[in-house]
């Protein structure tokens, strides 16, 4: 009987709590209400086609980013132009590709992003790493002078730098060039067809 009784008074509660709760909304229900609001509007703003410009900001399309979290694999530019000399290894930490060229060539973002670093990396030398929608990210070094600097916003093509042969290199000047997804290397052979159709390397 007792707990019969104490299941009643629970339910009595919690109904009145909604009850109240509903017509008589406090200040931190009329937030969390007008934040689903706020939500479900720039949801519905992003998405929609029709609305869509190509002047939208980058904020906006980040925006979009966070609220669909991932995506398919996204188009890339060759950064510079020349032959893919070395492939990944693995085992030897060469997780992208050596792409030849001349040494001052202007290197380009291959997609719109947010640099993330840029200074010295070590044998690396001078590097730039972009994070791009959809939780990729490039790597780029042995920079011989970098344009651009940490939380810098770069657009596709837009220069961040000069092809050198800074840090611990074996061949000439040339671009180590790198792509992840997540923590998943990704041969950039795959993705800028290029790069597939001018590789030399001996791997």
């Amino acid at each position: 009987m007792i707990f019969i009784f104490t299941i009643s008074v629970i339910i009595l509660f919690f109904s009145y709590s909604g009850f109240k709760n509903h017509f008589f909304p406090n200040d931190n229900t009329l937030d969390y209400n007008a934040l689903k609001f706020f939500k479900s509007n720039t949801v519905d703003i992003i998405f929609n086609e029709n609305s869509s410009r190509s002047s939208d900001s980058l904020i906006l399309r980040q925006i979009k980013n966070s609220i669909i979290a991932d995506g398919p694999v996204i188009s890339m530019i060759a950064p510079v132009d020349g032959y893919s000399t070395e492939g990944l290894n693995i085992e030897t930490n060469h997780n992208g590709v050596d792409i030849v060229s001349k040494k001052g060539d202007l290197v380009k973002s291959a997609q719109n992003g947010i640099v993330i670093f840029a200074g010295d990396n070590g044998d690396s030398g001078n590097t730039v790493i972009i994070s791009h929608p959809f939780n990729y990210f490039t790597v780029y070094s042995h920079f011989d002078s970098v344009f651009v600097k940490q939380r810098d916003i770069v657009l596709k093509g837009d220069h961040i730098g000069t092809l050198g042969e800074t840090g611990k290199i074996k061949a000439g000047p040339h671009l180590h060039f790198e792509i992840w997804h997540n923590d998943t290397i990704i041969d950039p052979r795959n993705v800028i067809k290029k790069y597939g159709e001018l590789d030399v390397s001996t791997e």
